[in-house]
């Protein structure tokens, strides 16, 4: 825990001593807010419903932009190597890179939590269903870190990491917006295989251990490619 825990304040200093998060945050927030409010004045519901529609389109975006430097930069400058030599497993790297993007990931999260405050304050909100809603995106919001912080392991360039880790999410992203073109068998494979049922059931205020498991496993999943794509560099 003391190696993941020094690379996460590492990684931590090198987002908010630079101009990296700050611009992150209000981009981040200034599109969010646009798109949220768009979607409210057309439900006209107190819901947060506009926000966790747009979240998983939005972090395809904004998630490659925070995670294609994890690693790359630190494979394209050679650091990466001095690193490889410390008492450090890759494990621990791994996951005090992904706690960091992660940290800053929850605090946008945490920044918009000014729109369901709003909506309480204009009509009556379902605190449940709220509270449902943002753990199903934040989940997602992980997930789509474990595969850009995978894609920044391929790659000594950032830009192609991003590209890489776009097309990741961007995989999940559709392929369970097409089971109605597929025959039954393969319709509920892709069903189960896209994030956009199992976001669906968690927003509806039902929480499911099986949703829970499916971003689990999914970003446990990356995670040890990411590993192993760092043990395979060590032998090269």
């Amino acid at each position: 825990m003391t190696n993941i825990l020094h690379i996460l304040r590492k990684e931590l200093r090198v987002y908010f001593n630079s101009p990296v998060a700050y611009v992150f945050l209000m981009a981040y927030l200034l599109v969010a807010g646009w798109l949220f409010s768009s979607g409210l004045f057309l439900r006209g519901e107190a819901t947060v419903a506009p926000f966790i529609d747009v979240s998983p389109l939005l972090f395809l975006f904004f998630i490659p932009a925070i995670t294609m430097r994890l690693l790359s930069e630190e494979l394209g400058r050679g650091t990466f190597e001095i690193l490889a030599t410390l008492p450090v497993r890759d494990g621990e790297i791994v996951l005090g890179k992904f706690l960091s993007a992660g940290a800053l990931f929850l605090c946008s999260l945490i920044c918009t939590l000014i729109f369901p405050f709003g909506i309480s304050l204009a009509g009556e909100l379902d605190g449940g269903q709220t509270f449902a809603s943002y753990l199903g995106v934040f989940f997602l919001g992980m997930s789509y870190i474990s595969m850009g912080l995978f894609a920044s392991s391929l790659t000594r360039r950032e830009i192609l990491a991003f590209i890489v880790g776009f097309l990741f999410m961007m995989i999940f992203f559709l392929v369970g917006k097409f089971t109605q073109f597929m025959p039954d068998r393969l319709a509920a494979l892709a069903d189960f295989a896209g994030m956009d049922s199992h976001l669906n059931n968690i927003s509806r205020g039902v929480i499911d251990t099986r949703d829970l498991v499916y971003f689990v496993t999914l970003i446990a999943f990356f995670l040890h490619l990411t590993v192993y794509s760092l043990e395979s560099r060590r032998w090269r």
